[in-house]
């Protein structure tokens, strides 16, 4: 994802697919390794997503703050009506795909195919 040249892999035209799904994005304030403005721009591309800052922590949330993160964590599991969708209505959602979007997993494969 990271190299020596930088941020080598994007996943900004795949966030609206979290649009219909609960998600939670949790973001170090201190992140120098991805800066926070990339967290609010995931966030404000994640329609409906839900955007958490934890004072203090640069990029190993679990390491540096892991009592601040499980206080987020269940808040969000808390407060959150689970969702679940078929496979019927993931076609749908994924049939809003770009087309430039579609025709990379063409080439590619699902992304867990990807190494």
């Amino acid at each position: 994802m990271i190299d020596v040249r930088g941020q080598r892999v994007s996943a900004r035209d795949r966030l609206y697919l979290l649009a219909d799904m609960p998600t939670m994005i949790v973001w170090g304030e201190r992140d120098r390794t991805i800066p926070l403005a990339h967290g609010r721009e995931a966030h404000q591309l994640a329609p409906g997503s839900r955007f958490e800052t934890l004072p203090g922590v640069a990029h190993f949330p679990l390491l540096e703050d892991p009592e601040g993160l499980a206080v987020v964590v269940r808040d969000f599991l808390e407060t959150t009506e689970p969702r679940r969708i078929d496979d019927e209505e993931w076609a749908r959602i994924l049939a809003r795909a770009p087309r430039a979007l579609l025709r990379e997993a063409a080439v590619y494969g699902p992304p867990d195919a990807v190494s």
